[in-house]
């Protein structure tokens, strides 16, 4: 299992850690078990190890990905002001590498709805969505939309609900949009588009 494989390759790493701390690739073993754990989903562990190679290895290759997966770390430890902290600086650097940019500006938009800050979330989440990113976007869109529904904009999260299936048609998140979509029309009380969005929703969802 995935689980089996980040545990094994965690401890290895650590164990080239300790026989060589100060070699060629201490870096590159500090970033994994920081990675791993990550995958481990032992964000405090995560957190402690990232922060230290962050430190300890500002030149290092991986730079860009551990901020990124320190902010997330913190998003899902709900530290929701450290993880501002980090996302904001990564998705405000133009030396961050583009391929990191979107997921960093999701969690961002996150860890800002933990802050309250909805305006700025939704700022985030309206950049990714018109970058059309085949995964973040609708990610980014279904953020939008439930905002949206939580204000009781029933109109306009159906919308955006509906501009994401139209859109982004292969997205795993497609199911969720469809559910979405139509608990939006029903409480907009457009009941035909409510009922048509629930019969393309699979019965085992």
């Amino acid at each position: 299992s995935s689980i089996e494989k980040y545990t094994l390759a965690r401890e290895q790493f650590a164990l080239f850690l300790k026989a060589e701390p100060n070699g060629q690739n201490s870096g590159e073993a500090r970033y994994r078990i920081g990675e791993c754990s990550y995958y481990l989903r032992d964000y405090s562990t995560a957190i402690e190890q990232l922060s230290e190679y962050l430190k300890t290895y500002p030149e290092h290759s991986r730079i860009n990905w551990a901020q990124l997966l320190l902010g997330e770390s913190y998003v899902y430890s709900e530290q929701w002001a450290k993880a501002e902290a980090v996302l904001n600086r990564l998705v405000a650097s133009e030396k961050t590498n583009p391929s990191v940019v979107d997921d960093a500006r999701l969690s961002l938009g996150i860890a800002f709805e933990g802050l309250r800050k909805t305006p700025e979330a939704l700022e985030q989440y309206r950049l990714i969505s018109d970058g059309k990113h085949l995964t973040a976007a609708p990610r980014a869109m279904m953020r939008i939309a439930a905002i949206q529904f939580a204000e009781e904009q029933y109109q306009e999260a159906a919308a955006t609900y509906d501009e994401l299936l139209s859109k982004y048609t292969k997205s795993s998140v497609v199911e969720s949009a469809s559910l979405g979509s139509g608990k939006a029309w029903f409480r907009a009380k457009e009941f035909e588009q409510a009922l048509s969005r629930f019969r393309s929703v699979p019965k085992d969802s």
